[in-house]
């Protein structure tokens, strides 16, 4: 069942995001299991390293869109937030 987040000056919803079941988690974690006994294990280090650099390149894009969702989630300023661990792309 999907649930909203709403902007607590507006009310308004600002984002929707999909609950999870038991089985999709399992499914998860099967197909986890999956990918690292199979191409995980017969891909080289150097190629693994390039496609988890990438990844971080992808998620470092949009770290301020996740931690301005974040701050509205929270009711906390966005500056403030900004300034937390949980925001630190070191």
């Amino acid at each position: 069942m999907p649930q909203s987040r709403l902007d607590p000056v507006t009310s308004k919803r600002f984002l929707t995001v999909s609950a999870t079941t038991a089985a999709d988690i399992d499914e998860a974690v099967e197909s986890a299991e999956k990918a690292f006994c199979g191409v995980q294990a017969t891909t080289l280090l150097a190629e693994r390293r390039s496609f988890l650099h990438k990844l971080a390149d992808l998620i470092e894009w949009d770290v301020e869109k996740s931690a301005l969702l974040e701050a509205i989630d929270v009711m906390v300023l966005f500056n403030e937030y900004r300034g937390t661990r949980y925001f630190s792309s070191d």
